[in-house]
């Protein structure tokens, strides 16, 4: 089932360069976008580019708008990149080839504890630094007050700042995605 998106062209915009969303549209058009799926609010995708692998894109939605992009290119210049571009440009005009998944949230609330530890178990001993990362959140979690813990892990080590899009002085207003008056951040990281 296809959850409809109520992006467009206009509502994304305004969070990258003139030149990134010509770029983007160029990759969009060009068939760059090899993979599109959605968990709940957040869109992921496969982005061809210069490299031999695939950009990966990562996008989360709040109300259908933009809240946070990350792109594992080295794009640093300010606003959404090219292929967050061309990604969200394939949700909008090819909604039907987004993959829909269940939450991560939703995964996780069908297990119980120890299919829950399993599952971490399992994970880490194929990505070992995922362990590492584990054991960070649970000691943060574990040292935190009870209604503190819930909420967003600590960021990468790989994380780069996160950049308010679209450019303004710094005022409150710049961190307000726009017409929606939802706060947002996009930024890009090096996964």
């Amino acid at each position: 089932m296809v959850v409809s998106l109520n992006l467009t062209e206009d509502s994304i915009q305004p969070y990258a360069s003139e030149e990134s969303f010509h770029r983007g549209r160029e990759y969009y058009e060009d068939g760059a976008v090899l993979t599109v799926s959605r968990r709940g609010e957040d869109l992921f995708a496969e982005v061809q580019g210069n490299e031999y692998r695939p950009y990966q894109v990562h996008v989360a939605l709040r109300s259908d708008a933009l809240q946070d992009a990350d792109c594992s290119c080295p794009y640093e210049w300010g606003g959404i990149c090219k292929h967050v571009v061309a990604a969200l440009l394939e949700c909008i005009h090819n909604q039907d080839r987004i993959q829909e998944h269940p939450s991560v949230e939703d995964v996780i609330d069908r297990l119980d504890r120890d299919q829950l530890k399993t599952l971490l178990v399992k994970l880490a001993q194929r990505q070992p630094g995922l362990a590492d990362q584990i054991e960070a959140i649970a000691q943060d979690i574990a040292g935190a007050p009870e209604d503190e813990s819930e909420g967003d892990p600590p960021s990468s080590p790989n994380s780069q700042p996160s950049i308010p899009m679209p450019s303004g002085a710094g005022s409150a207003e710049s961190f307000m995605g726009p017409d929606t008056g939802v706060p947002m951040i996009i930024g890009t990281r090096i996964l």
